[in-house]
């Protein structure tokens, strides 16, 4: 039943936050066992997604204040629940007849959503699905093709009071979200006091035309519950309040249901979790794949059976989280998903994000050594039924990424050696159509001769400087010393295939520079233990932002966010390939 627990799995992680989003470079550079893959969606997701051009966009939840790679301003542990300072409970927020309630029906998560509005369609129609917002009071492209989805228009903070006066109106939603995170400095930063003035100035109004209004979202901590007590306090009974919200961002379950019935034992009020993630910011822990699934059955059993539970909304970016189901297709380990209600359309939205991260999903099965799952991938990214020919999707786009896969399976035999490269380019050979292989390059464009030579070698030393400067000269006479030999292999293999080709993109298959780190990136990642080598990788990627003329992939894949984001899915791979082993595939030395 590894199709149906997987889906399973599916839709709790669309709709509980596990993040696709990166870690920081220099957490993710150290053995596998000690880093994190399902870390800092909050900040990394809202950092990308954040454009300042529209209120429904820049009212997204902005990341906390960080450096290019290290956090300056976060928790250093997860927060601790303590009760109000104050002996005194505040006054009891107004409430009307129609104060939310909340049953026992798993109809109870919602969508917070920043993703493409194209995907809207994998998630609004999952039986589980009522909500969602888009920390704006602007809708969704497109949610009017999805009546069972009730928007949430959120009064981020008050700034954003002029567009909102004359967009919720009546008959625009059913539901109205106060501020984001008033209690934190780098969110909407608002006192008690004026947040209550507001409240009674523009929310209390919406109560009459019909809306159910959600409570300012606090953080999950003692802050929050000091905001929430002194808010209440300054509205003296006159604030229209039929449900609380709040954020939680942690690796302990239990936190995120505690804090939860502390605000509805304090308020007398059903409760919804309108931002949460198996995450913290104190990067302190980092939750394994156990972990997560524990998170995540823990947390699903408690929104679904607990009657003042109002809904819950996962924070990340939806459609990459559809990508552990396509790990787990390419390994084979489910044969038929149609019998879940799969669609083409799901296969279709999964080929689109494979094929952006083909050469690392390629080099990281190769080196896992899983030649039929190398075979595989080719299948799955170039038919709409992996096992029928026939319906190859084009062949143009099939030769495209054949020749794309075997250049990055060539490229890693630097890394890991001959032997996996020879049963991995065997495992793609033998699952290409005859017409694809026809059309591959038959005629080698590295073979040496007396007047490629010296161009050859001077490539090598250039990517290799590219890569490892400051440290090039050193490296290069530290590694001489190992054997006299051994540097010149190095600098004429770079030379020959680790670097682009002369051509470049005129040449079929062609790896541009960045793409090339990638290969090491995804080699050194899934071979383990060589931290040094992995390291030296990783920065030779971000590097790769002062090449000439970088397309817009590249300028991704060289930015801090995006060399985080190609170690999270070698992860993700990884853990998809190698589950119930002890350990995998180790040995190469560089």
């Amino acid at each position: 039943m590894a199709a149906l627990k997987l889906l399973s799995f599916l839709a709790f992680v669309a709709l509980v936050a596990l993040s696709s989003g990166p870690v920081h470079v220099n957490a993710l550079v150290a053995d596998r066992a000690q880093v994190a893959r399902h870390a800092h969606a909050h900040e990394a997701v809202a950092k990308r997604k954040r454009d300042s051009s529209t209120p429904s966009s820049s009212g997204r939840c902005q990341p906390r204040p960080t450096s290019s790679l290290v956090p300056s301003s976060l928790p250093t542990s997860t927060p601790s629940l303590s009760p109000p300072t104050s002996t005194t409970p505040p006054p009891a927020p107004s409430t009307t007849s129609s104060t939310a309630t909340s049953t026992g029906s798993n109809k109870k998560f919602g969508l917070a959503w920043n993703a493409d509005p194209a995907y809207l369609g994998n998630f609004a129609n999952l039986p589980n699905v009522q909500y969602i917002y888009n920390w704006g009071y602007t809708k969704p492209s497109g949610l009017d093709q999805y009546p069972g989805l009730n928007y949430m228009p959120m009064l981020w903070g008050p700034n954003f009071v002029s567009g909102w006066l004359g967009t919720v109106v009546q008959g625009y939603a059913k539901y109205a979200l106060g501020f984001n995170e008033p209690n934190e400095p780098s969110q909407s930063n608002m006192s008690p006091q004026s947040a209550a003035n507001l409240w009674i100035q523009y929310m209390n109004p919406l109560k009459p035309l019909g809306y159910t209004l959600g409570s300012p979202a606090c953080t999950d901590d003692d802050a929050g519950l000091a905001w929430y007590q002194q808010f209440f306090s300054a509205c003296a009974g006159g604030c229209i309040v039929d449900f609380m919200a709040f954020h939680a961002y942690t690796t302990d379950p239990q936190h995120l249901i505690d804090y939860a019935t502390q605000l509805h034992n304090n308020y007398s009020m059903p409760v919804m979790i309108t931002e949460f993630a198996d995450t913290d910011f104190s990067y302190a822990t980092y939750p394994d794949m156990s972990q997560v699934w524990n998170y995540a059955g823990t947390v699903t059993a408690f929104i679904a059976n607990t009657e003042w539970m109002q809904g819950a909304c996962p924070f990340g970016e939806s459609p990459l989280l559809l990508y552990p189901i396509s790990t787990h297709k390419i390994s084979g380990e489910v044969s038929d998903l149609q019998e879940t209600g799969w669609t083409r359309q799901d296969s279709d939205l999964l080929v689109s994000e494979m094929v952006k991260h083909l050469p690392a999903v390629t080099c990281t099965l190769l080196t896992t050594n899983r030649p039929a799952s190398v075979g595989h991938l080719y299948r799955f990214i170039t038919r709409t039924n992996p096992s029928l020919p026939e319906t190859r999707r084009s062949f143009t786009e099939a030769v495209d990424r054949a020749a794309m896969m075997r250049e990055a399976a060539l490229k890693s035999v630097i890394f890991v050696g001959v032997p996996r490269t020879i049963l991995s380019l065997t495992g793609l050979k033998d699952a290409l159509e005859d017409d694809v292989y026809a059309a591959l390059r038959k005629h080698s464009n590295r073979e040496a001769s007396t007047e490629n030579i010296e161009a050859t070698i001077q490539r090598g030393m250039g990517l290799w400087k590219s890569i490892y400067e400051p440290h090039a000269v050193k490296l290069y006479n530290k590694l001489g010393a190992l054997h006299p030999d051994f540097i010149t292999f190095i600098i004429q293999a770079y030379g020959t295939i680790l670097s682009p080709l002369p051509r470049g993109d005129l040449e079929q298959g062609n790896l541009t520079r960045a793409l090339g780190s990638v290969v090491g990136i995804a080699t050194l990642r899934a071979e383990g233990r060589v931290g040094p080598q992995l390291t030296s990788h990783v920065f030779g990627l971000l590097k790769a932002r002062y090449e000439e003329n970088l397309n817009e992939e590249d300028k991704f894949l060289a930015s801090d966010e995006g060399t985080e984001w190609v170690i999270r899915k070698v992860d993700e791979v990884i853990d998809a390939v190698t589950a119930g082993e002890q350990e995998i595939l180790a040995g190469a030395k560089l």
